[in-house]
């Protein structure tokens, strides 16, 4: 008489070294997905007064690596029109997000720069908006844009 395997045995043990398999796969190319998202990366953002986005109101520019482990926030202002650059944005490192905003009421011309300290791989939302007065119009921002420390 031979001894042979049970046949819901094998069957398991192949299911479940599949299954093994299979998970760790899977799992390897989510980490491979989600990685360069973390990445630091710049972005930049401008508002228009019109919708032919012939005249900007203003611009914005994020630099996730300024050399010293600090992140820049710059504010450019190059229409004289009277009105000056607001910024916008959340801060996703902080228990507030915001939302917080970075001015420019030096004139057509001119930037301001805001030096900041946020942890690597964090997520700093904007998007730039025309201001007077301490009012920012909300209706002339342009589209969020996205930068990671």
């Amino acid at each position: 008489m031979r001894w042979r395997s049970r046949p819901g045995k094998s069957m398991v043990k192949r299911t479940m070294a599949w299954l093994g398999v299979t998970t760790s796969t899977v799992a390897g190319v989510l980490v491979v997905a989600v990685s360069p998202a973390l990445a630091a990366s710049d972005a930049e953002a401008v508002c228009w007064w019109d919708t032919l986005h012939t005249d900007t109101c203003g611009y914005a520019y994020f630099k996730s690596e300024v050399g010293d482990g600090t992140e820049k926030l710059t504010i450019e202002d190059d229409l004289a029109d009277g009105y000056g650059v607001a910024v916008e944005n959340y801060r996703y490192d902080l228990a507030n997000t915001g939302p917080y905003y970075g001015l420019n009421r030096k004139g057509a011309g001119t930037t301001v720069d805001y030096i900041l300290h946020i942890p690597e791989g964090t997520r700093f939302a904007f998007r730039v908006c025309p201001e007077k007065d301490g009012i920012a119009y909300l209706d002339y921002c342009g589209v969020w844009a996205n930068g990671y420390a």
